[in-house]
């Protein structure tokens, strides 16, 4: 075997493997017990899943999976095989389990291997033989997809008759039915049941998919153990590969880091990844990477081109396999440099993750074939793939999203603070004469603003009179009030006075009844009055001009005179 056909991962070829966490590697096997009959009734080694205040523990799928290849593929009959059935899936917390195989050429009949059930006898014994035509539910997994009845009791699918004979005389209300599969042949079955309504999670779903798949594999004895070995290694692989970019959050080095994993971890020849540009029309190759040679990312596979099998996957929605790629180098774009290279398969999935079809993700291997395990096992992990993906836009959306709005919101303080300042105007009116008018309500907030903007102004302009206008302010309370009184002593301490004006009549009765005290500051009843009091102050007032005729050309009906 040469290195291009060695598909193990470095370390594995290098003489080393990755060990399993002690905890996993020490857990029991059920204890299995020989009936009269001669078949097997397991017991696990726990009555049930940890449970954590009554409740199950969460699911972790990752090593429950890794302990559930580790223990069936070493399983060497049907016995072990069964024993590791019922320790892989005791996580699950489910009330019985029963695994089945045909034990005729013609799948005509189905033999119970073994049955395990909670706290009692079971009422279908291990042994019992079935024929076919007497369990429904096997025509209806022959193609190869699971049944899940989250409640017998009500799911229109059971005919009432399998209803009453599954809820009232089996105590079934919950029932998950797996295959088991070996291409398109039906080798038997695998339930697990519960004696109450379950919802299955996506978890336990991925998890008796796997038992399901390598109890198939087992029961059917055709493999040898370098060949199971290298599944479960490949297991392996595809899940820490999909540990390891679940936790990257931009999409290209998640690409980048896919690319990498899948030939240097898992051991592909090359690796693949395109997405879709639908204004181009086209698969862009967005990563990719070969054993020992580069890949060329300039490549674009048109939508609308018959003969690629990338553009096929991503059409019809499933894994697309080619074993001639040798002959088909062309027109999948692989090159020469993977032919030299030892490529002769490639497979290619679709990369589908909330309703959406982003890509496909292609695969090439040195093997002959690759088994349709594989294909599985690939196609899952590109339902990853595109999850990852998919949330890394949606998490780059909502980046974008946020600094949005992060803009908006400066440009709306920006503008409140415009407002503000038009809000509290100073306005010099005459050297040493500042008007400061108010309308609206004055709160604790814009007395803080009153009082800087005043101040200011007072410093700015060297002002000795500032006239504060108060006939925009519809109620004047003890708060109101105290902000005004604020603002005069604060005045005061820089040389000015202040000059409340335009008091209205109900204003002023409404301080009176407070007890308001204003005794300490100057009021007029307009700003008219204000500001002839403030030219006073001066030494200045307003008087009539003498007769037009005398008065200089251009000259007004009154001026501001000095007083004597």
């Amino acid at each position: 075997m040469t290195d291009s056909d060695d598909r193990r991962s470095p370390a594995a070829r290098d003489g080393t493997r990755d060990e399993i966490p002690a905890p996993l590697a020490s857990r029991q096997a059920p204890t299995i017990t020989s009936g009269p009959d001669g078949h097997q009734h397991g017991q696990p080694a726990s009555d049930g899943p940890r449970k954590v205040g009554g409740t199950p523990a969460p699911l972790d799928l990752v090593p429950a999976m890794i302990a559930a290849t580790r223990a069936i593929t070493c399983a060497t009959d049907e016995a072990s095989l069964f024993a590791a059935a019922v320790e892989s899936l005791s996580c699950l917390g489910h009330d019985a389990f029963y695994l089945s195989r045909f034990c005729d050429d013609a799948n005509s009949v189905l033999e119970i291997v073994g049955v395990w059930k909670r706290g009692g006898a079971p009422p279908v014994p291990a042994g019992t033989r079935l024929q076919r035509s007497a369990y429904p539910g096997l025509e209806k997994i022959a193609a190869g997809d699971p049944i899940l009845y989250e409640d017998c009791a009500t799911d229109p699918r059971l005919h009432e008759t399998t209803r009453r004979l599954m809820v009232d005389k089996m105590g079934i209300r919950s029932m998950a039915l797996f295959p088991l599969m070996h291409g398109d042949r039906l080798l038997g079955s695998l339930s697990a049941n519960y004696g109450a309504p379950h919802v299955y999670s996506p978890e336990e779903r991925q998890l008796l998919t796997l038992v399901a798949q390598l109890s198939a594999v087992t029961l059917l004895g055709i493999r040898s153990r370098k060949q199971i070995d290298e599944k479960v290694r490949l297991v392996e692989a595809l899940y820490r590969a999909g540990d390891a970019v679940a936790v990257i959050s931009e999409e290209a080095p998640l690409l980048d880091r896919t690319a990498e994993l899948l030939v240097n971890e898992v051991g592909y020849v090359i690796s693949w990844i395109g997405l879709v540009d639908p204004e181009r029309g086209v698969l862009a190759s967005r990563a990719g990477l070969g054993r020992n040679f580069g890949v060329d990312l300039s490549i674009v596979h048109p939508l609308d081109n018959p003969r690629s099998a990338a553009v096929a996957a991503f059409h019809q929605g499933h894994p697309v396999v080619r074993h001639d790629l040798h002959e088909r180098r062309e027109a999948e774009a692989w090159g020469e440099a993977a032919t030299n290279a030892g490529l002769r398969t490639g497979v290619y999935v679709p990369l589908r993750a909330g309703g959406e079809a982003l890509g496909v993700l292609g695969v090439g291997s040195s093997d002959e074939r690759i088994t349709e395990d594989e294909v599985a096992l690939i196609a899952a992990f590109g339902n990853q793939l595109a999850a990852a993906i998919l949330r890394a836009r949606r998490d780059r959306e909502r980046t974008e999203q946020l600094a949005q709005i992060e803009q908006a919101y400066d440009r709306q303080a920006r503008l409140l603070e415009v407002v503000r300042e038009l809000s509290t105007p100073v306005i010099p009116v005459h050297d040493g004469i500042l008007v400061l008018p108010l309308v609206g309500t004055v709160d604790s907030n814009r007395s803080a603003q009153i009082m800087g903007s005043l101040l200011s102004a007072i410093e700015r302009e060297q002002a000795s009179v500032v006239l504060i206008d108060v006939t925009g302010v519809p109620m004047v309370d003890t708060g109101v009030a105290d902000h005004l009184l604020r603002a005069v002593r604060a005045a005061a301490l820089l040389g000015a006075e202040v000059v409340l004006v335009g008091i209205a009549p109900t204003v002023a009765q409404t301080i009176v009844q407070l007890g308001v005290d204003l005794s300490g500051v100057t009021t007029r009843g307009d700003l008219q009055a204000g500001i002839a009091h403030a030219l006073r102050r001066r030494g200045l007032e307003i008087r009539p001009l003498q007769a037009a005729a005398a008065a200089p050309p251009g000259a007004g009906g009154a001026r501001l005179r000095k007083v004597r």
